[in-house]
């Protein structure tokens, strides 16, 4: 119980901390201005802390989110995709390690696990900064024209940050091991069926940057790419750990 404790509660405070934080002292804008060290918390909080650290930073995101002014609206639809984001890079990191020797912990110890989590930080970044910029269209559609920028800021900030955070938990980890463990899903894993999924999601994310940047796609059309491509995520993030 202790341990599930801290692996809810320091994602959350991190989050809020940092948010509000850097919020309060530089006073960004919204949509991805400027410096956003929060979204590196939200990714890595899977990897350390495990599902309940994702809970954690999620709705710490959301407590964020409400008091910088978002409607409630909104502060939903981007705390579903978070959990989304964050989950998938958990089970990304996790399924996708070499199946004969399943990692314990966040490592990056060999050429494999360097170029596994630099796939996996790039994916979930390009997912989280396209979904997130459509979701600011879809409820601000006066962001329409920033819309490029906007998706641009949220995937440098989202793969900086989260490499930054992920190599400064692997140091204190080093010091003092508070990684979350998982544990092998006694689930059969059809691995087929995931594969397609995965395959599905990645090129739906590539046709649709390259519609939204071509094209000048209809606001229901949005609608329907955040849906799918969030259904895409949580569907994947249901494949068991082996």
């Amino acid at each position: 119980m202790k341990n599930k404790i801290k692996n809810l509660v320091i994602p959350l405070l991190l989050m809020m901390i940092i948010n509000l934080g850097m919020h309060a002292f530089i006073n960004y804008s919204n949509f991805g201005g400027e410096l956003n060290p929060h979204l590196g918390i939200l990714f890595i909080s899977g990897l350390f802390f495990g599902p309940l650290g994702v809970a954690g930073s999620v709705i710490g995101n959301f407590l964020c989110d409400m008091i910088r002014g978002y409607s409630i609206s909104i502060s939903l639809v981007s705390a579903i995709i978070s959990f989304g984001i964050a989950y998938l890079g958990y089970k990304l990191w996790y399924t996708t390690v070499q199946e004969s020797s399943l990692v314990t912990k966040i490592r990056l110890n060999n050429t494999f696990n360097m170029f596994n989590f630099l796939g996996v930080v790039i994916g979930c970044a390009t997912l989280y900064s396209l979904l997130t910029a459509q979701i600011a269209y879809i409820f601000y559609p006066n962001t329409l024209s920033s819309y490029v920028i906007i998706a641009l800021r949220y995937f440098v900030n989202f793969t900086n940050f989260s490499l930054i955070f992920a190599v400064i938990g692997i140091w204190i980890s080093r010091k003092k091991d508070f990684t979350y463990t998982p544990t092998i899903s006694q689930r059969n894993c059809e691995k087929k069926i995931y594969d397609i999924i995965g395959y599905l999601l990645i090129g739906s994310t590539l046709i649709i940057i390259i519609s939204e940047i071509t094209m000048n796609l209809s606001y229901e059309i949005n609608v329907f790419e955040v849906l799918f491509l969030t259904v895409l995520i949580y569907a994947y993030s249901t494949k068991p750990i082996k």
